[in-house]
């Protein structure tokens, strides 16, 4: 998705318009992924069991998420080119509350904030499941926390009523919208807790697990009518069904092709040019979604300045070298020298922070 806001977007290029629309639901693929990945890696190391192990998944999650993205923030506060809105207050970008307080200058670290909410919140909720494996209440409590969401959403849309605002004032719509029902950690539990659960089932029910990714391509065809129908209710943002039940059911599509992605049925890359492209992108995936904003403006810059056409193939190509540029800069200059680190302080028993801990190499977990 961030190649295609990449592509200089024209007004007759309704195509690419509508394709950007619905682009913004990658976040909830983004948090359903992360759910399932972090969870899967707790559950197979025997998860958390005292204070330890949570100061080892602390120390693991800050290595591998925030020298990076405070590099790029003293980047944008200290340079108004990449910037131009400001950083001010800084101090909601500092504590990682952004998504309480959005400006307009480093809007990508609003999903960020929520993924380091739930890694705060996460392994204690996991320390009190292990403490309680044989309680009855365990396995509906994921459909807990996905209904108080709704719930949550559902509230504040009754109390704060956007929809009045339309005919109006659509900018007080959508302020109350973002502000209260789209970037709040509180209001963006779904995804991930979807993705938890589906790590929850592949490690502790196997059987089950087996038996919904040996569908195969059938479970495209079931993600199908779920992405019709979230479409249909995400059309608008501001209604009270698309504020309410949007992103479980979009979150849900998307779970639905995590299964399949594990099936064994899912076609894998043969090629070693393919598998080489796929294995670097994922590896500047993270750098890439703290960049493509300042890649995107000193994209505008270097075709202003070589005088070409806003709207042609030139200026796409001049995005995609600045987005996989900066990438690559920060990835290689920030990144894998802090996961190094990481691995020597984490991996190596000369070194480790928390002492003897069950957790498996470093190298075998990211």
């Amino acid at each position: 998705m961030v190649l295609v806001h990449a592509y200089p977007q024209s007004p007759e290029q309704t195509w690419i318009r509508y394709l950007g629309y619905y682009g913004w639901t990658g976040v909830d693929l983004f948090f359903v992924l992360s759910g399932y990945l972090i969870a899967r890696q707790l559950f197979r190391q025997s998860g958390i069991s005292s204070f330890r192990d949570v100061g080892h998944f602390y120390a693991r999650r800050f290595f591998r998420t925030l020298p990076a993205y405070y590099v790029v923030l003293l980047l944008l506060a200290a340079s108004p080119f990449f910037a131009s809105e400001g950083l001010s207050p800084l101090w909601p970008y500092l504590a990682l509350v952004s998504n309480y307080q959005m400006g307009d200058a480093f809007k990508a670290s609003w999903s960020l904030c929520v993924e380091e909410h739930f890694y705060l919140i996460f392994p204690w909720v996991i320390w009190l499941v292990y403490r309680n494996q044989k309680s009855a209440w365990i396995p509906w409590l994921p459909l807990a926390i996905i209904t108080f969401a709704v719930l949550y959403r559902a509230a504040v849309w009754l109390i704060l009523r956007p929809d009045r605002f339309l005919p109006g004032d659509p900018n007080s719509a959508y302020t109350i919208y973002y502000n209260w029902l789209y970037y709040p950690s509180i209001a963006r539990l779904d995804g991930l807790t979807i993705g938890v659960s589906l790590a929850a089932i592949e490690c502790f029910k196997p059987t089950l697990w087996k038996s919904i990714t040996s569908r195969g391509f059938n479970l495209v065809w079931l993600s199908v009518p779920i992405f019709f129908a979230s479409a249909w209710v995400l059309k608008s943002f501001i209604p009270f069904l698309s504020s309410t039940i949007g992103f479980p059911l979009v979150s849900a599509g998307y779970a639905i092709l995590l299964c399949y992605s594990r099936s064994d049925r899912f076609p894998k890359p043969s090629a070693r040019l393919v598998t080489f492209l796929v294995s670097g992108l994922a590896q500047l995936s993270y750098c890439l979604y703290l960049t493509y904003d300042a890649s995107f403006r000193l994209g505008a810059e270097i075709g202003r300045w070589l005088n070409f056409s806003p709207f042609g193939l030139a200026m796409f190509g001049v995005n995609v070298v600045c987005v996989l540029g900066l990438a690559a800069v920060l990835r290689f200059a920030v990144e894998a020298p802090f996961l190094t680190l990481r691995d020597r302080l984490l991996g190596d028993p000369r070194y480790r922070l928390f002492g003897d801990s069950k957790v498996r190499p470093a190298s075998l977990v990211q």
